[in-house]
């Protein structure tokens, strides 16, 4: 049963840190287009903060508009 539950768990968090990592590398490539490809700017660190950041910032303004 542990085995399974590190299955799931690895699973699970890798899939959710690569989502959080691609909406990153998303936001970045809409900034920096001109300078680097989509492929080049993935493979650059801080996708995953960007990610973190956009998805905080969608949050709140969910928050703030519903309230």
């Amino acid at each position: 049963m542990i085995i399974l539950e590190i299955v799931i768990e690895t699973l699970f968090s890798d899939i959710i840190w690569g989502s959080i990592k691609r909406i990153g590398s998303g936001v970045r490539w809409l900034i920096l287009n001109r300078k680097y490809s989509y492929k080049e700017i993935y493979k650059q660190e801080w996708n995953g903060r960007v990610g973190v950041l956009t998805i905080c910032i969608i949050a709140a303004g969910f928050l703030f508009f519903n309230f």
